[in-house]
């Protein structure tokens, strides 16, 4: 038997030393636990900021994939399930993957709360946003033979062009629709709508008031508003921490014209502008001295001149705060590094345009018709028969017209859109209305035809065929012409002179405006019974209207040479 008292007994010294060794045990493994947890955080939200930035650039096919592995890395972490549905599949109307991730992510994390917050948000964002989304569609409808003129324009510089973008640029969490327009090949104009109180409406940004104007620096100390060049090169983006937009423009000749502008908004989307920098220097060695380009440039600030250095701090500062690229387009390749091309190494604000590069979040039109889900409209029986709206506007204008309630006239006209849509062709029809032009070739009248119309005067759904003959604004007359039992039959013609043409929707008609030397006169041009029938309206001015005081009738339609 064991002597109790030959026990060996451990001293208080090293009991107390398992005691810290136990602690820096249990210790070092909950470290180890919050270390991991917070770099694996740390790796989250550096991914999750990436995510971010491929959405900022409207990339999305790569945000896309960035928030799957997220998931896939990180399965009970919900930010990102969040993400990829309302930044990436709710962008694009993909409404049916956005409630899936959302499902999925309820399950993987148990958050059920947050994640059924977010579908009865984005539930009701489906239902609000098609409201927004089919305004949009209808102006784009309006304005889609501008837009397209903008984007197939081209020229040896530079291929066709994105011009549509959505931005919210007054962060108020609705988009704004930005879209180019071009009416020939030496203007172009920038349209911004936003939807407010139940409607599209457009924003102006113009130091005067009015909408559609970019700017160009000229050599004294002011401003020159005018529509952008063709030939202009821009960069329209939005800045970190600012509402609204800024744009940089730039248009040469023998001299350079660069300017910078920024556009602030707020909640009602009224804008204040900002005159940032301008700069005008000479491109060319015109004094035969070996210097160009910047050698002889002068620098702006808010009007007066200002140091280089100055002029590229501003730059450099806007350049590096730049949250969103809406629009990079270039006009003339100014910046191209092809052989022969000094101007290139001479223009220090490449950073700007470098920095920009296929940063740009533009579409053209029909993508952004399919990202706004407008289906596109089938030809209905009667080409005009879905613009009830603009039937009763043009009837209304006409009245209070006809009446010399000028005023009111005016007011309506701004309710129409300015351009309407024209009806296409059967080939039969194309076949016989061609045969119409050889004819006239034939009896070497071809000098004196001009251009042409295709429209439905009537509304029964068939096209009437309208030439503008003439040698002169003086002698132009309209033939009018109908496709009947195969061929192109005459029905007759009117004077047209010094005139355009209107659709009249869901009217029995179009209307022709007359404006010359200070006189204007409205009438309706109709078609019944086979017979044209013309109805005056009424007139003013006699010769007392200045050209800005005409009446710029909407629902115009396009006039098309012979091709």
């Amino acid at each position: 038997m064991m002597n109790r008292n030959s026990i060996r007994r451990i001293p208080e010294s090293k009991k107390i030393m398992a005691a810290i060794i136990a602690c820096v045990i249990v210790i070092a493994a909950v470290l180890g636990v919050v270390l991991f947890t917070t770099s694996e955080a740390s790796a989250y939200s550096q991914k999750l900021k990436l995510a971010e930035q491929y959405v900022t650039e409207g990339d999305l096919e790569a945000a896309e994939i960035q928030y799957k592995e997220l998931i896939n890395l990180y399965p009970k972490r919900e930010q990102a399930y969040i993400d990829l549905a309302e930044k990436v599949y709710v962008r694009q109307n993909r409404y049916e993957e956005a409630f899936e991730i959302l499902q999925k992510g309820r399950e993987n994390t148990g958050k059920v709360n947050v994640f059924d917050d977010t579908i009865e948000r984005i539930t009701q964002e489906q239902k609000d946003s098609a409201t927004w989304k089919n305004a949009y569609s209808d102006i784009l409808r309006q304005y889609a033979d501008g837009i397209y003129a903008y984007e197939n324009w081209s020229t040896e510089y530079h291929d066709a062009r994105e011009g549509t973008a959505l931005c919210d640029l007054n962060e108020d969490g609705v988009d704004e629709l930005l879209f180019f327009t071009m009416a020939d090949e030496t203007m172009e104009t920038l349209h911004i709508f936003t939807y407010l109180d139940g409607a599209a409406r457009e924003i102006t940004y113009n130091w005067d008031g009015s909408a559609g104007d970019m700017y160009e620096y000229d050599t004294g100390e002011r401003f020159e508003a005018v529509q952008v060049a063709g030939g202009t090169d821009y960069v329209i983006y939005k800045e970190n921490g600012r509402k609204g937009f800024t744009a940089y423009s730039n248009i040469s000749d023998e001299s350079m014209d660069c300017v910078t502008n920024r556009y602030e908004m707020d909640a009602a989307c009224s804008t204040s502008r900002t005159d940032l920098v301008g700069m005008w220097f000479i491109l060319f060695d015109v004094n035969g001295d070996g210097n160009f380009g910047p050698d002889h440039a002068t620098y702006y600030k808010d009007h007066k001149k200002t140091s280089h250095d100055e002029y590229y701090a501003i730059m450099d500062a806007s350049t590096e705060n730049i949250q969103t690229v809406i629009f990079r387009h270039s006009g003339q390749e100014l910046f191209s590094e092809d052989e022969g091309d000094d101007n290139a190494k001479h223009v220090d604000h490449n950073s700007l345009w470098e920095n920009t590069k296929d940063k740009e979040i533009s579409l053209y039109y029909e993508d952004m018709m399919d990202r706004l889900a407008v289906e596109p409209v089938e030809a209905p029986s009667a080409p005009d028969s879905g613009m009830s709206d603009d039937g009763k506007n043009m009837e209304a204008l006409l009245k209070a017209y006809g009446s010399g309630d000028y005023d009111t006239a005016f007011e309506i006209n701004e309710k129409l859109p300015k351009y309407v849509t024209e009806m296409s062709v059967s080939e039969d029809e194309a076949e016989a209305f061609d045969a119409i032009y050889e004819d006239m070739v034939n009896k070497e009248m071809a000098d004196e035809f001009t251009l042409h119309y295709i429209t439905d005067i009537d509304k029964d759904g068939k096209a009437e065929f309208l030439l503008q003959i003439g040698t002169c604004e003086a002698d132009y007359r309209l033939d009018v012409y109908q496709y009947k039992d195969g061929k192109a039959q005459a029905v007759g013609e009117v004077g047209f002179g010094h005139s355009w043409i209107c659709q009249y929707p869901d009217h029995n008609g179009l209307v022709i405006v007359w404006q010359h030397m200070g006189g204007e006169g409205i009438s309706v041009l109709s078609l019944e019974n086979g017979k044209l029938k013309s109805t005056e309206i009424g007139g003013r001015g006699g010769n007392e209207l200045e050209v800005e005081d005409y009446i710029d009738l909407g629902c115009a339609l396009d006039c098309y040479d012979y091709e």
